[in-house]
């Protein structure tokens, strides 16, 4: 899925121009990616042509960052923008920190405790192979809480074949780009040495968020991270404000892949959309490096009012929200139930601040020290379970959570990180799904029923259930990794003997066969029950329309085409970053419709978030050729994506028959808006 994009000006030859010229940025910079097609010879007459030079070359993503005469900024994106050699062009945006606040005292990390951690550590401390990358402040390597964890650069360390130190010889002598790199970069001073410096209360943040990855334990001193051991790396890109620009941030990004991290610690966002950054994240996810962001803390949504990188939909992301002593949700934090994945505790947290020649200890709130609680997590799954992929740590901590009922609306999840769970030692696969039956068939769903399966083969309750379908029998593990994944609602029937399940939105006219597997809490997955026949009910399609094909549709504006995280291209009344505004009454006409049949049925897949009562997305139809209109469906309030089938009236069959999806918004507040993904009129007959 691609992910939500902001655009301002055009769209042509199929290239995104993204730019808020409202946000600070840069002044003179422009992230640029040329198409593939590009020969190289036609890329450099595109920048001479602007008059502008090529300051950074990214490794891993291939874009460039162009300094350009800032006074023309706008013309010269606009006009790099409409080249079909161009995928996309945008501003080298700020990151910034996610800490909330500082005290300088407090006696206990209550965390550990509430995370488990104490009885995690009873089947593992962690590991030094298991390397994690801080991106932020920079870290204070020099502290003997982190010192003895800290990922040093061997390769740079020792003599060279003249006797020299290599730490400080001017040579590049690993060969990686950056000379004398012993103990990390700082691509805020372009230097060897990470250390934080300038503000105390900034500069301690990537420190803290190190300290709570991998502080060191049981020596004694202070306070313990979540891994006794484990492999720091300390890379400096925020400076002494907590701000720290794009191209610096995929800079230290391009390090960690050359360190053959495992974990990057994200403390730190932006509300501004990156497709540089976004497709340096891909490439990590690639390489099986895990990323954990944190959620951010504007008391947001940030499903409809994104916080990056967290809100990226990407398979290495884990975005992180912050709870309290209580298990609440903190009054600051972001969440949302469609991108936030867990919580840890971010409010009071006690751990290290700069060291000084004597202990430090601070206390600060915010989503920044959630997000590396989980990294630490995930160092210590890795440390335990060294032959895990990327995807098996993510989910061992997901399923691990501690679900808790007050945070189940916020959260993937549903829960609050426990260490134990996520390390518990269960090899054990749930039993095979018996007896499925097909209950129901319809024009777009399925309704079956089967037998509960156990945690431990038959033993306890499986955690949940998944579901493939593929045109062909699904009888081996590789037949299930090619099969097409799809939704699934479940719940236990009242007598407990029974599962019952819905598959809500399949393809019209669909059919082929289905396999049910059972989850236990780490992961594990039973084998695959018997591929079971299935067919939905048969339509003839009369019209279908979406984003990808709007021939003769016809909206009034603002009805527009965007994209979502979780749909690529969808119709809606809404503007960026998904709000719509008050006093509307727009409406999006499909072609006329001719059907000679009186059992006519409207299929549309579509989601809302809408002041109840008061803004409305109204379905309705005409059968005098748009001179009277009759309401047949009416959405207010909620509804994540969900398919309607509506029967339309047997005067529908009429010639002169049109359909409108109306947008009706009052004076006073608006929220998200409506989206449409795709619109089907289908008879039975």
């Amino acid at each position: 899925m691609k992910p939500l994009l902001v655009f301002l000006a055009v769209i042509t030859h199929g290239v995104s121009f993204s730019m808020n010229w409202e946000k600070p940025h840069v002044p003179g910079e422009l992230f640029v990616k040329f198409a593939d097609k590009a020969p190289l010879q036609l890329r450099k007459t595109l920048v001479e042509n602007v008059g502008a030079r090529i300051k950074t070359k990214f490794r891993f993503n291939k874009a460039v960052l162009l300094q350009v005469n800032d006074d023309h900024l706008r013309e010269i994106a606009q006009k790099l923008s409409t080249s079909p050699y161009v995928e996309y062009v945008e501003l080298n945006a700020y990151r910034k920190i996610f800490a909330k606040s500082n005290d300088p005292f407090l006696s206990s990390q209550y965390h550990l405790e509430l995370t488990h951690a104490f009885e995690a550590w009873d089947f593992v401390t962690g590991s030094r192979k298991v390397k994690v990358a801080v991106p932020d402040t920079g870290v204070d390597y020099g502290h003997p809480e982190i010192s003895p964890n800290y990922l040093f650069n061997e390769g740079e360390m020792g003599k060279d074949a003249n006797g020299n130190d290599k730490r400080n010889n001017g040579i590049d002598d690993d060969a990686n780009g950056f000379i004398d790199d012993w103990r990390g970069w700082d691509f805020v001073d372009n230097d060897n040495d990470p250390v934080p410096c300038g503000n105390p209360k900034i500069a301690y943040h990537g420190t803290f968020c190190a300290s709570l990855i991998g502080a060191k334990g049981n020596n004694n001193l202070g306070v313990s991270g979540n891994n006794w051991e484990s492999s720091l790396l300390g890379l400096r890109f925020l400076d002494d404000n907590g701000l720290g620009t794009l191209e610096n941030e995929i800079k230290s990004f391009e390090y960690a892949i050359l360190a053959n991290v495992n974990i990057i610690n994200a403390s730190f966002g932006g509300d501004e959309f990156s497709q540089v950054e976004f497709d340096t994240i891909a490439e990590l996810s690639k390489r099986g490096i895990l990323l954990v962001a944190a959620a951010g803390n504007d008391t947001e949504n940030i499903y409809w009012h994104p916080s990056y990188p967290s809100s990226y939909q990407l398979d290495n992301i884990l975005s992180v929200a912050a709870t309290n002593k209580e298990d609440n949700l903190a009054s600051f934090s972001n969440a949302s139930r469609r991108t936030v994945h867990l919580a840890a505790p971010g409010v009071n947290i006690y751990s290290l601040g700069l060291w000084t020649g004597s202990y430090n200890p601070m206390k600060s709130s915010g989503t920044s020290f959630s997000a590396p609680q989980v990294a630490g997590a995930a160092a210590l799954v890795w440390s335990r379970f060294p032959a895990s992929s990327m995807k098996q740590v993510k989910e061992r901590i997901l399923r691990g959570v501690d679900t808790i009922e007050k945070l189940k609306p916020w959260l993937i999840s549903g829960g609050r990180l426990n260490l134990f769970k996520a390390l518990e030692d269960d090899l054990v696969a749930p039993a095979m799904v018996q007896n499925v039956t097909l209950e129901k068939a319809t024009i777009t769903s399925l309704d079956l029923s089967f037998d509960p399966s156990g945690d431990d083969d038959d033993n306890g309750s499986a955690m949940d259930y998944e579901m493939r379908v593929s045109s062909l029998p699904i009888t081996s593990v590789s037949d299930w990794e090619n099969a097409l994944p799809v939704k699934l609602t479940w719940q236990v029937a009242q007598d407990g003997r029974r599962i019952n399940t819905r598959v809500p939105a399949l393809p019209l006219n669909s059919e082929g066969y289905l396999v049910i597997r059972a989850i236990d809490n780490v992961g594990n997955r039973s084998e695959l029950c018997p591929p079971i026949r299935y067919a939905l009910t048969k339509v003839k399609i009369l019209q279908s329309i979406s984003a990808e094909s709007i021939t003769d549709l016809k909206m009034e504006p603002p009805w527009t085409v965007r994209s979502l995280a979780d749909a690529p291209r969808v119709l809606t009344p809404s503007e960026e970053g998904c709000n719509y505004k008050n006093e509307i009454d727009a409406s999006m006409v499909l072609p006329r419709l001719h059907s000679g049949s009186r059992k006519i049925k409207l299929v549309v897949r579509s989601q809302h978030y809408l002041e109840e009562n008061f803004d409305f997305g109204l379905i309705e139809i005409s059968t005098d050729g748009g001179k009277n209109w009759q309401t047949i469906k009416s959405y207010t309030g909620s509804q994540a994506w969900w398919v309607d089938v509506v029967s339309l009236p047997e005067s529908a069959a009429k010639r002169r028959t049109l359909i409108r999806f109306r947008f009706v918004s009052d004076l006073v507040r608006s929220i998200c808006g409506w989206f449409i993904d795709n619109i089907s009129v289908v008879t039975e007959e």
